[in-house]
C-alpha cells in the first residue's frame, strides 16, 4: 500500500537535516581552500551563504509533496513567490542605494524560509499533513528514488558548477560575479524542459511498472 504523504515529507525533512549538516560542515571547512585567492571577508561571506542549504532543501522538499500529488496551481504559485519576493526586496534596496553582497546572500535565505512556511501551510490546508514522523524505510525509498532520478542531473550540475569552482580559485571576485551573471542569463533555454519534467515525472513515477514502459511510445504517438 502507498504510504501517506506526511510520512514521506517527515522522512524527507529528516534527510534534509542530515544533508544540510554534512554539506554545511564540508563547505565551511573547504571554503578557505576553494577561495584561497580571495580575501578573508570573501571567505566569510561565502560561509554565510551556506545557510541557504537547509532553507532551500526545506522549501524544495515541501514543494515536492505538492508536485507528487499533482497540485500544480499551488506548486507553481509557491515556486513563483520566492523569486518575486526576492526581486521586490532587491529592487527596493537598489532604489535606496543600500545594496551589498551580504544582503544579496541574505535575501534568498529569507525568501526560501518564507517559501518553506508557506508550503507547509498550503499542504496542511490541502490535508496532506497529519504529523511528520520520519521513518527509516521511507528515507531509504526516497534515497533510492533520488539516486535513480537525479543520476543524470548530477553530472550536468557538476559540469555547470565545476567551472565556477575553478574560477573562484583562479580569478577575482569581480570577474567571477560577471561570469555567474552571464551564465544565469544563458540558462533560460532549460525552462521548457523543466516544465515538462515537473508534469511528467510524478505521473510516470506513480504509474504501475508495466504502464511506465508504454509512456515513451505514447509520447512518440
Amino acid at each position: 500500500a502507498r504510504a501517506p504523504a506526511h510520512e514521506y515529507l517527515g522522512s524527507a525533512l529528516a534527510a534534509a537535516a542530515l544533508q544540510s549538516a554534512v554539506t554545511m560542515g564540508v563547505g565551511f571547512a573547504a571554503m578557505p581552500w576553494l577561495l584561497n585567492k580571495q580575501s578573508v571577508e570573501t571567505v566569510q561571506t561565502a560561509r554565510l551563504g551556506l545557510l541557504l542549504i537547509p532553507c532551500s532543501l526545506g522549501f524544495l522538499y515541501a514543494l515536492s509533496v505538492l508536485q507528487a500529488r499533482l497540485h500544480f496551481f499551488a506548486y507553481n504559485a509557491l515556486r513563483a513567490v520566492v523569486p518575486l519576493v526576492g526581486l521586490a526586496v532587491v529592487g527596493v534596496v537598489i532604489l535606496v542605494d543600500g545594496l551589498t553582497v551580504r544582503l544579496l546572500i541574505a535575501v534568498p535565505i529569507l525568501t526560501n524560509t518564507l517559501g518553506t512556511f508557506l508550503c507547509f501551510y498550503v499542504c496542511r490546508r490541502l490535508g496532506l499533513l497529519h504529523g511528520q514522523r520520519p521513518r527509516l524505510q521511507r528515507i531509504r525509498e526516497l534515497a533510492g528514488y533520488g539516486v535513480k532520478a537525479q543520476a543524470g542531473d548530477l553530472a550536468t550540475l557538476s559540469n555547470l558548477r565545476l567551472d565556477q569552482v575553478l574560477l573562484a580559485a583562479l580569478t577575482s571576485a569581480t570577474l567571477l560575479g560577471a561570469y555567474v551573471i552571464a551564465l544565469s542569463l544563458s540558462t533560460g533555454v532549460v525552462i521548457l524542459n523543466g516544465s515538462l519534467r515537473a508534469v511528467l515525472q510524478p505521473r510516470v513515477a506513480s504509474a504501475p511498472t508495466p504502464a511506465r514502459c508504454t509512456w515513451p511510445r505514447r509520447l512518440k504517438g
